[in-house]
């Protein structure tokens, strides 16, 4: 194992905890066999098929969520300034720290129709604009006000979101009331607000909030 493939893969991996997939590697010129033989002699670790971790890096708060997205070419780009796979329902709520929800499955929010092997995924479709995505620890994921909305769409329970959205407040969060009602207005009705009345949803969660 050569100084230079480390080298190469420590820059490769430096803003994302140390972990990076195979085909990052190929673009940087390291082969799938020098990763195999890494891994074999404990210089790295696989955490998943395609993905591997520097040893000695530290470990990724939640390297379950980014171990998935990395997978799944999450890193990729994609169409305008949106990643090619975001995370979205609750585990976008485990990596703003505002759930603490276990996580069965890890959405991953994508633009068209994809299938994956990987049980612990699901790929959900959704054409999401710039404004909807953010990053935290490296990892492509939803905003707050979308996050919000996400959980909603996916049949969460309306106590569990009111408690997202007190510890979003709580962080001191800046949610945005617009941006928040105008992605409430499809889920108003489903809820028991009036249909497409996202300003009344909207109000109610700040509320609640500000009750307790």
């Amino acid at each position: 194992m050569r100084d230079e493939t480390v080298v190469k893969l420590g820059e490769l991996a430096e803003d994302r905890w140390g972990v990076f997939t195979t085909d990052q590697a190929e673009e940087v010129g390291v082969k799938r066999k020098h990763l195999a033989r890494m891994a074999t002699s404990g210089a790295l670790e696989r955490l998943d098929h395609g993905v591997y971790r520097l040893i000695g890096a530290p470990h990724h708060p939640h390297e379950e969520v980014l171990t998935a997205w990395m997978a799944v070419g999450g890193w990729k780009g994609g169409a305008g300034d949106v990643p090619a796979a975001v995370v979205g329902g609750e585990a976008a709520a485990n990596l703003h720290d505002v759930g603490d929800f276990y996580l069965d499955e890890i959405d991953l929010l994508v633009p068209r129709r994809r299938l994956t092997r990987r049980e612990n995924i699901r790929l959900r479709t959704r054409v999401l604009d710039s404004a909807d995505v953010t990053f935290v620890d490296s990892i492509a994921t939803l905003t707050p006000e979308r996050c919000i909305t996400d959980l909603l769409d996916i049949s969460t329970d309306l106590s569990l979101v009111e408690g997202v959205v007190e510890r979003f407040r709580s962080k001191g969060a800046p949610l945005q009331s617009e941006r928040l009602a105008s992605l409430l207005e499809p889920l108003a009705r489903r809820y028991g607000f009036t249909p497409q009345d996202g300003w009344t949803f909207a109000a109610h969660l700040m509320r609640t909030h500000e009750r307790v």
